[in-house]
């Protein structure tokens, strides 16, 4: 230690220390702006949505209504082929044989043409027809034929025969002929020494085909 000249020593001078410092408390406006940005991006997602959202819904019943185009095209598709072949196996049958199964099970019931075939087989077989009359099939109360099915319709005779076997030919001429024909009932009868009288029900049908399909090409 240096002394000065009059031989006292220098004294020592007191260290200085730097007051601490304090943690900066952050600002009123840096709070409230996080809070209020916070705010703002929600009230601007929740107002996206809901101005987006009918356009959301919209978006989402289009493409319903597409995959529902779409089903229906390849329906379509598939049924027009199935025609397109049904047709060529159609065309490849020979009109004799169409002709035989328009004719065995028509589209309509052709009355007229079954009264010819009744009174050619009456002729020919020596039977008299005394009455004869169509009728609906009886069928459940509500039941109304649909299309795309078979109709039946019934035929009540009332037939005079010198002879059962007489009467016998004349319903094997109705069995083997072309058009469909069901015996429902026969009831016989005593008329006279040199007749008798049946009674008899037949049955026969036609179909109802069903209404013609608008192809609709994709």
């Amino acid at each position: 230690m240096s002394m000065p000249s009059n031989g006292m020593p220098e004294p020592k001078l007191a260290r200085q220390t730097k007051p601490e410092e304090k943690p900066s408390r952050p600002s009123f406006f840096a709070a409230y702006y996080g809070v209020a940005f916070l705010f703002m991006l929600a009230a601007f997602a929740a107002l996206a949505l809901l101005v987006h959202r009918p356009l959301i819904t919209q978006i989402k019943d289009t493409n319903a209504q597409t995959q529902l185009q779409l089903q229906t095209a390849d329906n379509e598709r598939t049924f027009l082929k199935s025609l397109q072949a049904s047709v060529s196996a159609a065309q490849s049958i020979q009109p004799e044989v169409l002709q035989e199964v328009d004719e065995a099970l028509p589209s309509d019931q052709r009355v007229p043409s079954l009264l010819v075939q009744l009174g050619s087989a009456s002729l020919r077989d020596n039977v008299r027809i005394d009455s004869i009359a169509f009728s609906p099939s009886k069928t459940p109360p509500g039941t109304i034929p649909v299309t795309g099915s078979v109709v039946p319709m019934d035929i009540n005779l009332t037939v005079r025969a010198t002879n059962y076997f007489e009467f016998k030919r004349f319903l094997s001429d109705l069995e083997d002929s072309l058009r469909l024909m069901d015996l429902i009932s026969l009831v016989g009868s005593g008329g006279n020494t040199t007749e008798s009288i049946y009674t008899l029900q037949l049955r026969t049908y036609s179909y109802l085909p069903p209404p013609a399909k608008a192809i609709v090409t994709p």
